[in-house]
């Protein structure tokens, strides 16, 4: 079944969804030192001037130094609502309001 399948009978059956779609795969990316990123964390892509924020598999690489090429298309960027509730979960986590870590700490 195609996605644009899938994700109509979604609609049809969820009337709340409020987003065409969104996007689900693999994340082509390592673990560093700065960001420790494990099989079944959820990674949100933050667009900037250059490109959307998802690129597809074979779109882009990783060269020395860290460098990110870019060498083919992106994908539109996030609706704005989701970008929003991006940008206020970020605040709270940098002024250690999220509440993360009790959540964390909660569930163990």
């Amino acid at each position: 079944m195609s996605a644009s399948t899938e994700l109509n009978q979604m609609k049809s059956k969820f009337s709340s969804i409020k987003f065409d779609a969104l996007m689900v795969g693999i994340g082509g990316a390592a673990p560093g030192t700065k960001r420790d990123v494990r099989l079944g964390d959820t990674a949100v892509s933050e667009p900037d001037a250059r490109f959307g924020g998802v690129v597809q598999y074979d779109f882009g690489k990783i060269i020395h130094h860290g460098q990110f090429v870019l060498h083919g298309g992106t994908l539109n960027k996030p609706p704005r609502a989701l970008l929003s509730a991006m940008l206020r979960l970020k605040a709270k986590h940098a002024n250690g309001e999220s509440g993360l870590m009790e959540r964390v700490k909660a569930m163990m």
